[in-house]
């Protein structure tokens, strides 16, 4: 039952367009970004090679802004289309558990963004392998630099805001609602390094920056040129506490989702007025879904 739900919801995603404008813009914008940069005449060393490790890490969390706006569009909307035309409640007719529904409604969506997310850094490796490269900007190709940047921030991350945006649409049913979340991880994540500037404080900083970034300014503020050159960033101190401290919350998300929902449960609404045109269209679609869903064998 879950890998029929599962292979439904990627033939899905993949006749949209959407996906592949996605993976075009983010391996665009990090090739073209890399490329402009080392074609760039050093004018000193100070700033170090462009393919180091911790500069690489910091690229992709630059880039991992624009990716968060992207998990509304394809986590939210996994579960919020059947809300959207009231086919949940023809779902519940039928013999889906909750934890297979919920689980492979999430885990696609938490799949294609992380392979978008794959993009980035292939886009930043072709970037340097372009004509007009300086190579006094490039060092030499480290595999596990980009190994790093994918396991310890684009996973952890995406997952944690990942599943923040899939419980805020779920049972609230409301899309933009979604948007709103990610926007407000943002807007945390600087207030929090905004409140927690000082010295004394920037070890809290670090710890309950939701998205590591400035858990990586910390671990490497006191790095020379020539450790920023070479070397990986240690799986060690705040940095652990960090990244524990978030998947520990995305495990306790996803627990409450799957806790508290039910299918015929009420929206959590955040509007004074009802969504009659929702409503409408969910009549006129809602026999169209269920001829379409009778043609899912469930075991």
């Amino acid at each position: 039952m879950f890998l029929t739900i599962l292979k439904y919801e990627l033939k899905y995603w993949l006749k949209q367009p959407s996906i592949y404008v996605f993976i075009i813009f983010f391996f665009g914008i990090s090739f073209l970004t890399m490329w402009g940069m080392s074609g760039e005449a050093p004018s000193s060393n100070a700033r170090g090679l462009l393919n180091a490790p911790v500069q690489i890490m910091k690229m992709v969390n630059l880039y991992n802004m624009f990716l968060l706006f992207l998990l509304p569009s394809i986590i939210g909307v996994s579960v919020f289309r059947d809300f959207k035309i009231n086919m949940h409640s023809i779902l519940y007719s039928f013999p889906i558990s909750k934890m297979n529904y919920l689980a492979a409604k999430f885990l696609i969506g938490l799949f294609l963004t992380l392979f978008i997310s794959l993009m980035m850094g292939l886009g930043i490796f072709m970037g340097t392998k372009m004509p007009g490269v300086v190579m006094e900007n490039l060092g030499a190709f480290n595999f596990y630099a980009y190994l790093q940047t994918y396991f310890i921030f684009i996973i952890p991350n995406v997952l944690f805001v990942g599943s923040l945006v899939f419980a805020v649409v779920t049972f609230s049913r409301n899309i933009y609602a979604g948007f709103i979340t990610a926007i407000l991880i943002i807007v945390i994540q600087a207030l929090l390094g905004a409140v927690l500037s000082g010295i004394e404080t920037q070890y809290y900083s670090a710890l309950f920056d939701p998205l590591g970034t400035k858990t990586l300014n910390y671990m490497t503020k006191y790095w020379t040129t020539a450790e920023r050159n070479e070397l990986l960033l240690p799986i060690k101190g705040v940095l652990v506490y960090n990244r524990l401290l978030f998947l520990s919350l995305s495990v306790l998300i996803l627990g409450g989702i799957y806790t508290y929902f039910s299918f015929d449960q009420h929206a959590i609404s955040f509007s004074l007025k009802k969504n009659k045109e929702n409503n409408k269209v969910g009549e006129k679609y809602g026999s169209i879904n269920k001829i379409k869903l009778s043609k899912i064998h469930f075991n």
